[in-house]
């Protein structure tokens, strides 16, 4: 279990993950590996326990020496994300596994597509219950909208 504990909002995870390092040339590795996980976290919208899975195939390319200098308008492409320079022959396996698990969660969790949320004034879970805040609104600034509306 993978615990973020400077992560908002909080996530467990339960994953798993399989490695495999080849050597391509005397300084030169290749990693691949897959990462299956099962999250637990909250809907961004409405606060409730949603659960979820995650399955993600990846690659790093491990070159054993420094990085060289690049030009400070140097534009990266998505190769240059999978190349990782190494000064000493470590790597630590549990930091790629959180690294490609934080990639592959969605920037927004959702219990649903249709979620209504929280109404903004009252706390009511829209989902489940009809809130009196959205009838009575007449200090909105959009509450003239409702007046042109109305004709």
């Amino acid at each position: 279990m993978i615990q973020f504990s400077d992560v908002v909002p909080v996530l467990d995870a339960v994953v798993t993950g399989s490695l495999l390092v080849s050597q391509k040339k005397e300084k030169l590795f290749n990693l691949e590996g897959e990462l299956a996980a099962a999250i637990v976290s909250t809907c961004d919208r409405c606060g409730c326990r949603i659960e979820y899975e995650i399955q993600r195939d990846f690659f790093y390319q491990y070159h054993m020496e420094s990085e060289p200098e690049r030009e400070s308008d140097y534009d990266g492409t998505d190769e240059d994300c999978e190349v990782v320079y190494l000064v000493e022959p470590v790597v630590e396996t549990v930091d790629v596994l959180k690294e490609q698990l934080l990639l592959a969660i969605p920037l927004q969790s959702l219990c649903g597509e249709q979620c209504k949320g929280l109404c903004s004034r009252c706390g009511v879970n829209l989902n489940k219950n009809q809130c009196k805040c959205s009838e009575n609104n007449d200090n909105s600034p959009f509450a003239i909208l409702k007046k042109l509306q109305k004709k």
